[in-house]
Parts: C-alpha cells; structure tokens; sequence
C-alpha cells in the first residue's frame, strides 16, 4: 500500500512542481497512472545498476581530490 506524503513536506516543495508525483496525493486520479509507468525504472535490477554507477563516479571523485590539501567545494560542485 502506498500513502500520501506528509502535508508538511507537500506544502513546501509542491509549488516548485506541481504536476510530481514525489509530492502528489495518492488519491490524485493520475497518481496510480504515473507510479506503474515508473516502476520498471525502479526495478531490482535496475537499482544494482545505478548504485555501481554512483558508488565508480564517487570513488573516482574522491580520488581526483584526494591530492588537495583544501577544495574549493563550491567551485568543485559547479565543475561536475
């Protein structure tokens, strides 16, 4: 079963996009339409994947500055 997002969270970001379903109401008429067409997204499978890929680019980001006595975090986060 699936729940609504607290009203709280919902009232914060919901103005930014209105038409998301991270901060839809479950018992909006289009939400159950949105949640199957991403689920195949979201797949086992597909999760192991975008975890590698996350945990390869951090590691090789952490070993690009690993040299650096100070980073810029500012600058560094505009370069990626």
């Amino acid at each position: 079963m699936f729940y609504t997002k607290h009203w709280v969270e919902q009232s914060k970001f919901r103005h930014l996009m209105p038409k998301s379903i991270l901060f839809q109401k479950t018992d909006d008429e289009d939400y159950k339409a949105k949640r199957k067409d991403l689920s195949s997204a979201f797949s086992k499978k597909e999760m192991k994947e975008i975890c590698e890929t996350i945990k390869k680019v951090s590691l090789e980001h952490m070993r690009e500055t690993h040299s650096e006595e100070v980073i810029d975090l500012p600058a560094y986060m505009i370069e990626l």
